[in-house]
C-alpha cells in the first residue's frame, strides 16, 4: 500500500523555518504568508527503534518510507533541520493523507522540541480503516493542555519546534509504504519565511577541491506567492578579511529558484564563512543565515598514527549516518573514535539477549577508515540494576544511572572485549562518575571499574582500560575524593587515568595541574589521557573554540598525555545558545566549523611528531618543541593581557616558516641561525625544517598600548638588544618613525604615537640590526569618555563573547543557560561632570532575582563596577555594587577600596536603581576622591569595568562582562583604558 501525507501547520503569528543548512540568525515579523517545505528540506530521517524501516529520498522533495510484514509496532522521524513556530499558545496543524487501501489504520502523533531540548507530543490522532483516498487529521495545540513530554520538566520553553512525527501502525498492519510529501503552513509565515537558502559548496563536507566548481548559494520560494527581496552575501576567512560580497535584488515565483555563485580564492586554505541577508520593504528585521565551507589539505585517511599520542574525537553515532562521520572524522586525522553512541542496553538487551548488529556495523565502518574505537562499557539497562538502590541523587530519575549488578557488568565487559579482540584496544569503565552519570557511590564506582577491567583482560590482556573519564577536578557533592581514589587504583583498577575538563584554556591549565599534581603526590607514573574536552561555540564563539582546541590539545599533549578526544564531531543539534548543541567541529549538517580545518592542521603538521622538550617556561607566552621527522615544530601563543613579545630564537634549521591555524605558511628570515618571532594571542606553529636545536636567545621587545578608534594609537615599547654587536634598531608605527643605537645587552623605552584608523592600529615594522621584520599590534581599544553632562559613550553588552557561564558544560542545568540579549543585556554610558565618574546602566533581563546582600550582593541581579588608575595594582583598584534587592530596598557594596581611601560624609558613592517591566535603571555617581585618582590623572585615562550579574531564581547561573577581571576574581590590570576628551 502506498500513503501520501502533507502536514498543515496554522498560526496567528510568523513561522520561522528551519535555517536550510545554516543557522537561523533573525526573524521577520508578522506578515501572512502560506510556506510549504517538502520532507527533504526538513531532514526527515528515522530515530529510536525505527532504524529498521527504509526511509529513501524521491521526486519533489518526498521522502518515501516503507516496512516490512514483521515491522516494529510504530514508526517514529525526526526533522534535522526542525520547523520553528511562532510563540503562539494555541495552533492547529492539519495532516492530510491519500490513503490508497480502506484496510490501512494507524495513529499518528505531532513532535515537538522547545528551546532546552525537552520533547513534548500531541494526543495521537487516529487514522480509521473503512475509506481510501484523501482523509484530513486535525492536531491542535493548547500550550495550557496536558502535553505528554520527556527530557525535562514538562514546562514549555520558547522558542518551539516542530521537530518530528510518530506513527503506530494498528494490529496486523501487513508490509506497505508512505510518500512524506511536505509541510504546508498557510498563515504562519512572514514574506521572507518562504525563502529557503541552500549552499553547494565540494562534497557533501562542504569541502572545496582544485577539481570541484566553486561555491553556489541556491534560494528558493517555498512560498505560495510570489516574493521580491533583497539578498545580501559576504564570504569571510577565519580572522574576518572579507572574501567575497555582492547583493542583488530577486523577485521569484512560488517553487521557483535562483542560483548565486560565490567567487573563491583557491591557494587559500581554511574555513570561509558565508553570511547571507535577506530583507525586504514588508520584513522589518531580516533574516541571517550562516555557512562553513573551505578548503584543507586532508591529513588522513591512510597515514600511520602517532607513535606517541592519540589523536581522538568523540562522536553519537549510529549506523544511518555512521559512514559519512566516519569520513570526516578520519579526513581531518583522527585515529580514534570515543563513544559511537553504543550503551549498554542496546547490545544486550536482557542477559539472555544480545543484539549486535549496529556495533558489528560501525566496527568495520571504522577498520574501513583507519578508525580506532575507544568503546565505553556504560550504561545500566533496566533489567540488571542493582539491588538495593542506594542513588547519591535521589533527584535524578534517569534508571540507567543507576549501579548495576557487578556480575553482569564484568560479564558484559568480558563478551565485547572478546568479541572485538583486535578490533578493540581501547575500554572505558563508564562516563563523568564524579558526577550524576554515575549515581551510586565512590566505593561502588571503585568496585564496577575493577569488574570492568577484570572483565576486559580476561578476554584480552592486552587491552587498556581506562576508568570512566572524570568531569571535574574540583571536589563534587557526595563524592568528594573520587579523584584520589581513581588515581590510587591505577594499575588495579584501571590501567590509564581519564579525565575530561571542557571550557576555555586558562580553566584547562587548573585540570592538568590537578592530575599531575595527583600523580606526584601517588608518585604514580600513571598514563593519563584526556579523553573528552572541548569548548561550546555557543553564541557565535567558533573562532575561539578553534584557537581553544589548538591550545588544549598540544597542551596535554606537552605535559604528557597519551592522546586527547575533541568533543564533539558533530553539533548535537541547532540551537545556537545551547551549548550542548554546539561542541562539534561540524555543524549538525556536516558544515566545517573552524575547529575542523584547525584539527586537520594538527593531525597533518604533528601526526608523527613527539615531544622534544620546552622552548620556556609559562608564562609571558606558552610554548613546546615537538620532533617531527623533517623539522622541529613550535607551537606559541599567548594570553590576553599583558604585553606582547617579539623574541628572538637561535637554530641551526635550513629554513623556517610561521603555519597559522588554517594550514596556510610564510616563510620566516633566518640570517645566521638566528630569527625573530612576534607571538601573539592567535596561536601558530613555527617549523624549523631541518632542525635539531632551537634556543630561546630572548625577548628583544615587549609593546602594550592602546587604539582610540579612528583617533590615534599610542605604543608603548621595552627593546633590549640581544644581538653581540651594537647595532640600530629602526622602528616604524604609522606616520612614526624612531631609530636608537643599542650596545649589546643594552636596554630602552621608546612611545609612538601615530593616527589610527576605526577598525586597527597601524602597522609596526622594523629593522634590527639588519634584521627587518614587521606585526599588526593587537591594541585594546581605548574608549573616549567625554566631558561635562552629555553623556557617552555607547557601552553595549549583548554577545555571547562577552558572557561568562558557571555550569556551560552541565547538561543537568540547560536552563540556566544564557538565551540571547532578551534573557540579559545591558547599555551604558559614562560622563564627566563636577569631579564626579557618572555610569548609566540600563539592563534588560527577563527575570530579576536579588535575594542577597553584603558580600554576597553578586550571587543575584545586579551591576559590578571597577575603576583604577593604569598601572596600578589591586590594592589601589575601587570595586563597587548596586542592586534592587527583591524587598524594592537599593542596596550597594565596596568589596575594595583604594589603599588609603575611607568613605565618609559626601564623599560616598551615590547609586539610584529602579525597575520597569523587564529594564532595571542603575544611575551610579562616584566621586574621584573615591578612586584615588586627581581630575588631572582622570583626564590621562583610567581603567574601568562593567559586569552585570545574572540570577533567574534558582542561583547565580553567569554575568556579562565588557572585560575580565571583576567575575573570576579581580585584576585590574585586564580592565580597559577609558580616556576623557572634551
Amino acid at each position: 500500500m502506498k500513503l501520501l501525507l502533507s502536514v498543515l501547520c496554522f498560526a496567528a503569528a510568523a513561522l520561522l523555518p528551519a535555517a536550510g543548512n545554516g543557522g537561523l540568525i533573525g526573524k521577520s515579523p508578522v506578515v501572512r504568508q502560506a510556506l510549504k517545505l517538502s520532507f527533504v528540506d526538513t531532514g526527515f530521517a528515522p530515530t529510536g527503534e525505527s532504524r529498521g524501516f527504509r526511509f529513501e529520498p524521491s521526486a519533489g522533495g518526498t521522502i518515501v518510507f516503507s516496512w516490512k510484514n514483521d515491522h516494529p509496532a510504530w514508526m517514529e522521524g525526526r526533522f534535522r533541520r526542525a520547523v520553528r513556530l511562532p510563540d503562539e499558545d494555541e495552533m492547529e496543524f492539519r495532516l492530510a493523507v491519500d490513503v490508497p487501501d480502506a484496510g490501512f489504520a494507524a495513529t499518528f502523533a505531532l513532535r515537538f522540541r522547545d528551546a532546552l531540548g525537552e520533547s513534548f507530543q500531541l494526543p495521537g490522532v487516529a487514522l480509521e480503516r473503512g475509506r481510501a483516498g484523501r482523509r484530513e487529521l486535525v492536531f491542535r495545540f493548547d500550550a495550557s493542555g496536558k502535553l505528554e513530554h520527556w527530557g525535562g520538566d514538562g514546562r514549555i520553553d520558547r522558542p518551539l519546534e516542530l521537530s518530528g512525527l510518530s506513527m503506530a501502525f494498528a494490529p496486523d498492519t501487513a508490509g506497505g509504504s508512505v510518500t512524506f510529501d511536505s509541510i504546508v503552513c498557510p498563515s504562519a509565515g512572514g514574506v521572507l519565511d518562504g525563502i529557503d537558502v541552500r549552499l553547494a559548496a565540494g562534497d557533501d563536507l562542504f569541502l572545496l577541491s582544485e577539481q570541484s566548481p566553486g561555491p553556489v548559494l541556491t534560494l528558493v520560494n517555498r512560498a505560495v506567492a510570489e516574493t521580491e527581496f533583497t539578498v545580501a552575501l559576504t564570504a569571510t576567512d577565519f580572522r574576518g578579511k572579507k572574501l567575497f560580497e555582492e547583493t542583488r535584488g530577486l523577485v521569484l515565483a512560488s517553487g521557483e529558484s535562483a542560483a548565486l555563485p560565490v567567487a573563491d580564492p583557491a591557494e587559500l586554505l581554511g574555513v570561509r564563512i558565508l553570511d547571507c541577508e535577506l530583507s525586504a520593504p514588508a520584513a522589518a528585521v531580516p533574516i541571517r543565515r550562516r555557512f562553513f565551507y573551505g578548503r584543507m589539505i586532508p591529513a588522513g585517511p591512510g597515514r600511520p598514527g602517532n607513535p606517541e599520542f592519540l589523536f581522538g574525537i568523540h562522536d553519537h553515532t549510529a549506523v544511518g549516518d555512521c559512514e559519512l562521520r566516519a569520513k570526516a572524522a578520519a579526513l581531518c586525522g583522527a585515529k580514534v573514535i570515543r563513544g559511537a553512541g553504543l550503551s549498554w542496553g542496546m547490545i544486550q538487551q536482557l542477559p539472555d539477549r544480545w543484539n549486535f548488529k549496529e556495533s558489528d556495523e560501525i566496527v568495520r565502518i571504522y577498520e574501513r577508515y583507519g578508525l580506532e574505537m575507544m568503546m565505553i562499557l556504560a550504561f545500566t539497562p533496566p533489567w540488571c540494576i542493582a539491588s538495593p538502590r542506594q542513588p547519591v541523587y535521589p533527584g535524578e530519575t534517569q534508571r540507567d544511572f543507576l549501579l548495576p549488578d557487578l556480575a553482569a557488568y564484568e560479564n558484559y565487559a568480558r563478551v565485547m572485549a572478546e568479541r572485538y579482540r583486535g578490533k578493540i584496544r581501547l575500554f572505558e569503565t563508564w562516563n563523568e562518575p564524579d558526577i550524576s552519570f554515575a549515581n551510586f557511590s565512590v566505593e561502588n564506582y571503585l568496585k564496577l571499574q575493577a569488574a570492568g577491567r577484570r572483565g576486559v583482560k580476561a578476554a584480552n590482556p592486552d587491552a587498556i582500560v581506562m576508568n570512566g573519564g572524570i568531569a571535574l577536578m574540583t571536589p563534587s557533592p557526595g563524592k568528594e575524593t573520587i579523584q584520589r581514589d581513581i588515581m590510587a587504583s591505577v594499575g588495579t583498577g584501571c590501567d590509564w587515568y581519564a579525565v575530561h575538563g571542557h571550557g576555555p584554556f586558562p580553566e584547562y591549565v587548573n585540570t592538568v595541574a590537578k592530575v599531575l599534581e595527583l600523580r606526584r603526590e601517588f608518585g604514580s607514573r600513571a598514563v593519563w589521557h584526556s579523553n573528552e574536552t572541548a569548548m561550546s561555540a555557543a553564541g557565535g564563539m567558533e573562532k575561539e573554540q578553534a584557537e581553544t582546541l589548538f591550545k588544549k590539545l598540544l597542551y596535554a599533549w606537552k605535559n604528557g598525555a597519551a592522546g586527547y578526544n575533541w568533543y564533539d564531531l558533530v553539533n548535537d543539534g541547532y540551537d545556537p545558545f545551547n551549548h550542548e548543541h554546539n561542541f562539534g567541529l561540524l555543524t549538525r549538517d556536516y558544515m566545517p566549523k573552524p575547529a575542523y580545518f584547525v584539527y586537520n592542521m594538527l593531525a597533518r603538521r604533528y601526526g608523527l611528531a613527539v615531544r622534544a622538550g620546552e622552548l620556556a617556561e609559562d608564562g609571558p607566552f606558552y610554548s613546546a618543541i615537538f620532533r617531527a621527522p623533517d623539522a622541529l615544530l613550535l607551537p606559541l601563543w599567548r594570553e590576553s593581557g599583558g604585553s606582547s613579545p617579539v623574541i628572538l630564537l637561535s637554530t641551526d634549521a635550513r629554513s623556517a616558516e610561521v603555519i597559522d591555524l588554517m594550514d596556510n605558511a610564510e616563510p620566516l628570515e633566518l640570517r645566521e641561525g638566528l630569527l625573530i618571532l612576534p607571538v601573539g594571542t592567535e596561536p601558530l606553529t613555527l617549523r624549523l625544517a631541518g632542525a635539531t636545536r632551537v634556543e630561546l636567545a630572548g625577548t628583544l621587545l615587549t609593546y602594550s598600548g592602546f587604539v582610540l578608534p579612528g583617533r590615534h594609537a599610542e605604543l608603548s615599547l621595552k627593546l633590549r638588544n640581544l644581538f653581540e654587536e651594537s647595532g640600530e634598531f629602526k622602528l616604524n608605527f604609522g606616520e612614526a618613525g624612531r631609530t636608537l643605537r643599542l650596545e649589546p645587552g643594552e636596554s630602552a623605552e621608546v612611545k609612538m604615537r601615530s593616527p589610527a584608523t576605526e577598525n586597527a592600529a597601524p602597522e609596526l615594522t622594523w629593522n634590527f640590526a639588519g634584521t627587518p621584520g614587521r606585526l599588526s599590534p593587537v591594541l585594546p581599544a581605548a574608549v573616549p569618555v567625554p566631558a561635562g553632562a552629555e553623556s557617552g559613550p555607547d557601552i553595549r553588552l549583548n554577545h555571547s563573547r562577552q558572557r561568562v557561564e558557571l555550569y556551560p558544560n552541565d547538561p543537568n542545568r540547560l536552563f540556566m543557560t544564557w538565551r540571547g540579549p532578551e534573557d540579559l543585556s545591558a547599555a551604558a554610558s559614562l560622563s564627566f561632570s563636577a569631579g564626579t565618574l557618572t555610569v548609566e546602566v540600563e539592563v534588560t533581563d527577563d527575570i530579576h532575582s536579588q535575594p542577597c546582600m553584603g558580600t554576597d550582593l553578586y550571587n543575584g541581579d545586579g551591576i559590578q563596577l571597577g575603576v583604577a588608575a593604569p598601572g596600578s595594582e589591586n590594592g589601589n583598584a575601587l570595586l563597587f555594587g548596586a542592586a534592587l534587592g527583591d524587598s524594592g530596598k537599593v542596596m550597594t557594596h565596596i568589596w575594595k577600596r583604594p589603599a588609603g581611601i575611607v568613605a565618609a560624609g559626601s564623599e560616598t558613592i551615590r547609586a539610584e536603581v529602579t525597575r520597569s517591566g523587564r529594564t532595571t535603571r542603575y544611575r551610579i555617581g562616584i566621586p574621584f576622591s573615591m578612586t584615588g585618582m586627581e581630575e588631572a590623572a582622570f583626564r590621562c585615562g583610567f581603567l574601568f569595568n562593567l559586569l552585570v550579574n545574572d540570577n533567574d531564581g534558582h542561583g547565580r547561573k553567569g554575568w556579562l562582562e565588557l572585560a575580565p577581571g571583576i567575575g573570576m576574581g579581580l585584576e585590574a590590570r585586564k580592565f580597559p583604558l577609558f580616556v576623557m576628551t572634551e
